[in-house]
Order: structure tokens, then sequence, then C-alpha cells
């Protein structure tokens, strides 16, 4: 909070847009860990219902068992966390952003009132 205190002071646009793209980037990567997680859903079912489904297992019944397996347990975690950073990044990112708006706002009032005096 201080540090964003005295970057506000100092208004340095390059610096906040420097920072603003920092936080961009890391939400970027966080959107692209979740998204790859994401993706091999579907290979993972696979994985673990053919076997099942080899043993003469009905389509749903697989499915059913092979949700219920420890590998996939640990994927849903996996992607839970993924999903949580990935948000907390977003909002890090999308909140700065807006209080760089805020920081222009407050300037663009400053320099209005200055004008009318």
């Amino acid at each position: 909070m201080v540090d964003d205190y005295i970057e506000y002071n100092q208004f340095d646009p390059n610096v906040l847009m420097r920072k603003a793209e920092e936080l961009g980037n890391s939400w970027a990567e966080k959107e692209a860990a979740f998204g790859m997680l994401d993706d091999t859903k579907k290979n993972l079912e696979g994985k673990l219902v053919s076997p099942l489904l080899d043993e003469g297992m009905p389509v749903t019944k697989a499915v059913y068992y092979a949700h219920a397996k420890v590998e996939y347990k640990e994927y849903i975690e996996d992607l839970g966390k993924l999903r949580l950073a990935k948000n907390k990044a977003s909002v890090k990112y999308k909140t700065y952003l807006k209080w760089i708006d805020l920081i222009q706002t407050k300037e663009a009032n400053q320099r209005a009132e200055m004008k009318i005096k």
C-alpha cells in the first residue's frame, strides 16, 4: 500500500504502464497454464475410462468410476488451484488498471481546478 502511495505521488506514466504490463503478463501466464491443464481433461478421462470399458463396463459407469480415482481427484485439485491463481491475477491486473484510470481522473480534475481559480 505504501508503495502505491509513493508511486501515485510520483505519477510517472512509464512506471504505471510497466507495472500494468507486468500484472497483465502474470495474468496471461496463469491463464495459459490453466487453459493447458483444462485442455487435458478429456485425455485424462479417456486414459482412466478406457481400461474400464475394455473390461465391459458401461460408459456412464466407467466415467463415474474414473472420476472417483485418485488421479482425477488430484487433477481437479490442480485445476482449481490454477483457476484461483488465474482469477486472482486477473483481479489484481484489472484493479491496477482501474487505479490508473482514477489517478488520471484526479490529475485531470486538479488541472481543471487550477484553470478555474
